[in-house]
């Protein structure tokens, strides 16, 4: 009989013990998927953050910080300067952080954003370089769309007027030309006075960080005054690079 007592207690604290034990890794998955919840929801926050304000954050060289809503679990958010991407682009980088049990290990290379994990944290980056870079190839395909409408305009007026390539129609009478485009001398932030003679909107004049594009018809860079015509349409990133692109009025 008392060995039958002994045995139904150990029985009974076995079952109590699994059923802690469940308990206990059920709590313990349910805190990790929160965790994984939380860190995804803060690296989306920060790439939504990034893009609507990708022409001020890397028009700064030095770190620009993210400011957490919140630092549960002590969250961190790791930032580095602005750096070259490889290409044409510049951006920077950011590293989520959710430290383990010896608190935060990882660290980024705030010059280079180059990341050493730690060994029990929690980490999501957030690549500016890809941000960037879709908006750099937005913008030129932008600027090739207006160059695309300023040919079509040019060979337009030519194919009406049949006077062969001697005439400029990329600019005005004001500076001996026979088009509609007011005459510009390497112009910033001017792209919009295309609007009226091209047929365009507000919108396609403006680069894919919101800034109106340049406009050039009379430069040295251009030919505005001996065949064959030329003209150019530009764009300043961020960090200060200016792109043009040329129309050529050609038959």
């Amino acid at each position: 009989m008392i060995l039958f007592a002994i045995t139904l207690l150990f029985a009974i604290a076995a079952m109590i013990s699994l059923q802690v034990s469940q308990a206990v890794i059920g709590y313990i998955d349910a805190i990790d998927t929160e965790k994984k919840t939380v860190i995804n929801q803060t690296t989306e926050d920060i790439k939504a953050w990034y893009r609507a304000n990708a022409a001020s954050i890397d028009a700064v060289a030095s770190v620009v910080p993210y400011v957490l809503a919140s630092d549960r679990w002590g969250m961190t958010v790791l930032a580095s300067n602005r750096f070259s991407c490889g290409d044409r682009v510049h951006a920077r980088r950011y590293a989520v952080v959710l430290p383990g049990p010896d608190g935060i290990e990882t660290t980024m290379d705030v010059l280079t954003g180059n990341i050493t994990y730690g060994r029990h944290d929690i980490v999501s980056v957030i690549d500016g370089c890809e941000i960037q870079r879709r908006l750099m190839n937005e913008s030129e395909k932008k600027a090739f769309r207006v160059v695309s409408a300023l040919e079509s305009y040019f060979r337009g007026f030519q194919s009406q007027e049949q006077f062969g390539v001697n005439r400029n129609y990329f600019t005005n009478s004001n500076c001996r030309g026979w088009g509609t485009i007011p005459c510009v001398n390497d112009g910033r932030n001017n792209a919009n006075i295309l609007i009226d003679a091209l047929g365009i909107n507000n919108n396609d004049t403006r680069d894919a960080w919101g800034n109106i594009m340049h406009f050039d018809n009379l430069s040295p860079n251009v030919r505005a005054f001996n065949p064959p015509f030329s003209c150019r349409i530009g764009w300043t990133t961020p960090w200060g690079d200016t792109l043009w692109i040329t129309a050529a009025g050609i038959n």
